[in-house]
């Protein structure tokens, strides 16, 4: 477990600029712009 919990935050910690993006609701209006609203 405490493997698998320290490569996740090694992961976001190397994908910040994904995880601000997600988090910022940035995702949010690009899958609404792509998707439309359902």
């Amino acid at each position: 477990f405490e493997e698998g919990l320290e490569r996740t935050v090694d992961w976001y910690l190397a994908n910040e600029e994904w995880l601000q993006d997600v988090t910022s609701g940035h995702y949010q209006q690009y899958y609404t712009k792509q998707y439309g609203t359902q």
